[in-house]
């Protein structure tokens, strides 16, 4: 059991920012929740126009870093830069055990973008036994974009250090 005296010295509490990547839902959607912020990105649109058929082709690649971009780029002003990202997704821990266990960080999950960038240029998908369809692709996608943008530097599992992704 866990005992939190109250200290009048205290910093206010990080804001919070829930991801959620999903298929179907809206492209992208940022909700303002009394505790934070609920981000939503859709995973089916940009698996569907982009990653098919799979590996995807370099413009196709292309195409979907470009429209993922145009979507969170007029986030970075309006989310808190200390904030705590929580992720309750399916596809997102999917994504995460394709790298490794977390924390991963931003520089773990670029190396497997580019694995899949190379796929687009005709190179094996070097992941023995662990397969990636179009929206695990669009995912792992969605999160380098996240990442790099937004300066998220690790995932974790425990939300506890700014920029962290609970999952």
């Amino acid at each position: 059991m866990n005992i939190h005296k109250e200290n009048n010295n205290a910093k206010a509490p990080r804001p919070t920012i829930r991801l959620a990547v999903a298929s179907g839902v809206a492209p992208c959607e940022l909700t303002a929740l009394p505790d934070g912020w609920q981000l939503t990105l859709d995973s089916a649109v940009l698996a569907q126009v982009a990653m098919t058929p799979l590996p995807p082709r370099p413009e196709r690649l292309e195409a979907a870093i470009q429209l993922v971009e145009d979507r969170i780029a007029p986030l970075g002003a309006q989310l808190p830069a200390n904030a705590r990202w929580q992720a309750d997704s399916p596809l997102v821990r999917q994504v995460l055990a394709i790298v490794s266990p977390p924390p991963v960080s931003r520089a773990a999950l670029e190396q497997v973008y580019q694995q899949l960038a190379d796929s687009a240029l005709g190179r094996p998908w070097p992941r023995n036994g662990q397969t990636l369809d179009a929206e695990l692709a669009a995912t792992l996608l969605i999160l380098r974009e996240l990442m790099h943008h937004l300066a998220i530097d690790f995932l974790y599992d425990q939300a506890d250090d700014a920029g962290s992704l609970k999952v």
